[in-house]
C-alpha cells in the first residue's frame, strides 16, 4: 500500500459497516492513463487512483485523470452490484 492510500486507509474504521466504499486517490498532475489502477483494500473498501502525485503547486486534479477514476469507480459499483470479482 503505498502512502496515498494511508489518509483514507487511517479513516476505515469511520466507514459504514458492512457497506461498501469505492473512492479515489492519488489524481493530482497529468500522466499516463494506464497507471490509474483500482484496488481493493479490505473486504468492503475499494480505491482507486495513480497512488502517485498529491495535489499541490504544480500538481492540480487534471479533469481527464479526474474522468478515468469516475469511470474506473463506476465499472467497480457494477462489479459490486453484479456480485462479481474486479
Amino acid at each position: 500500500m503505498t502512502h496515498y492510500f494511508k489518509p483514507v486507509v487511517d479513516r476505515a474504521e469511520a466507514l459504514p459497516l458492512g457497506k461498501p466504499v469505492v473512492s479515489a486517490t492519488g489524481l493530482a498532475g497529468w500522466g499516463r492513463s494506464n497507471d490509474i489502477r483500482t484496488r481493493r483494500v479490505g473486504k468492503d473498501l475499494i480505491l482507486v487512483g495513480g497512488q502517485t502525485r498529491d495535489v499541490g503547486v504544480g500538481f492540480a486534479p487534471v479533469g481527464v485523470r479526474v474522468t478515468i477514476a469516475a469511470a474506473h469507480q463506476a465499472n467497480a459499483v457494477c462489479a459490486l452490484l453484479l456480485g462479481k470479482e474486479l
